[in-house]
């Protein structure tokens, strides 16, 4: 995921949290959000947004500038990135294996730390309904919650990724079903594994009728590797390592 850069008018001088601030808050979170599952895209896009606001309260300049606005939104961004520190200390998804059959999937650990990513939020919101006697800018910020599970929970329970003796099978959650492929390994005459930055492993497969099937990366593919990488060895299927360079910002 790429996360947009912040600019200096991201942050209004209005006495109040509300409008464009606490949308902007909650679009940031949002897109954290998105990417929480990718630890470190997440973590990148939270330190770079944490650096610039610690620059813009250090160059006020004499300015008027909304230090508490920034100030917020610092402590909002910096428990983001705590928790995404907490949830990198665990794995996320679970290898389940019945006879020749290997199931990877996110696991309940998973699951619980993406529900739990709802903290911050919540944290926030009280703050600003408790503390700021801010009802709008809470309301806000506690809407982006029900986008958060319907853009991010589906990834949770659907995707999935199953290896046999035989095929290869991968499932992918709504809008990305178009990724969703069963595949017989003897059909399979070649392979490129993709190696990105963020860890993350992702494959595009050439089959004997000349199709191109593409596997983007993802946490569930990643921990599928090893298991992918034995099946296409034993079948002397060749496999091109490929890294994958994020690009730069414009």
């Amino acid at each position: 995921m790429i996360y947009p850069r912040v600019h200096e008018n991201d942050f209004v001088t209005s006495r109040s949290l509300t409008g464009v601030n606490c949308r902007c808050l909650g679009m940031n979170w949002l897109l954290i959000s998105l990417g929480a599952l990718n630890k470190n895209s997440a973590s990148n896009f939270v330190s770079g947004t944490v650096q610039k606001l610690c620059l813009q309260l250090s160059l006020r300049r004499g300015h008027k500038l909304p230090a508490q606005h920034m100030l917020f939104r610092l402590a909002f961004l910096t428990a983001c990135l705590i928790y995404i520190w907490f949830q990198s200390l665990f794995t996320h998804t679970s290898h389940t294996v019945i006879g020749d059959r290997h199931l990877f999937a996110y696991g309940w650990v998973g699951v619980v730390l993406g529900l739990g990513f709802n903290i911050v939020p919540i944290g926030g919101a009280w703050f600003l309904w408790r503390v700021k006697k801010d009802r709008l800018g809470a309301g806000i910020i506690l809407l982006c919650i029900p986008l958060f599970a319907f853009f991010v929970m589906p990834q949770l329970f659907m995707e999935r990724v199953e290896v046999t003796s035989k095929m290869l099978t991968h499932r992918r959650e709504p809008p990305h079903t178009r990724f969703n492929a069963d595949i017989p390994f003897d059909d399979i005459t070649s392979a490129v594994e993709l190696h990105h930055e963020t860890g993350l492993k992702g494959y595009i497969l050439t089959l004997k009728d000349g199709r191109v099937l593409e596997l983007p990366a993802n946490e569930v593919l990643t921990a599928a590797r090893d298991t992918i990488a034995a099946h296409l060895a034993s079948r002397n299927i060749p496999v091109t390592i490929t890294p994958v360079r994020r690009e730069p910002a414009p």
